[in-house]
């Protein structure tokens, strides 16, 4: 992973893309990880087969490490969007991709 100099995180920036199988074990992680048993995410749903959560991938900003603040401790996550485009099904392929949309100073800190 490339570390990147605070003045290089410009708006616009391409921080990347990944690609992800969603396979019965990752929807498992996060069933547990937010002790949510929906039996849609496991078995049939309305829309045939098992369904993905939503938010399955929700910390995925936080693999794009190299490009971040170089002062990590004390910063805060403020923001990030999603657009969701249709039901993600267990067994898909889906990809991410993220981008710095804002920079900004307020009360002395730097936000990305």
């Amino acid at each position: 992973m490339v570390s990147v100099a605070k003045g290089d995180i410009l708006v616009g920036q391409d921080i990347g893309a990944h690609e992800f199988e969603v396979t019965p074990e990752l929807v498992g992680g996060y069933m547990a990880g937010v002790d949510d048993q929906n039996p849609w995410y496991t078995g049939s749903s309305p829309l045939g087969a098992a369904v993905a959560p939503a938010l399955l991938l929700h910390s995925e900003v936080y693999h794009y490490g190299g490009w971040y603040l170089k002062n990590i401790f004390g910063n805060l996550h403020a923001r990030q969007e999603w657009d969701l485009f249709a039901p993600i099904m267990v067994g898909d392929s889906v990809s991410t991709h993220s981008t710095i949309v804002d920079r900004y100073i307020k009360r002395g800190r730097d936000y990305v």
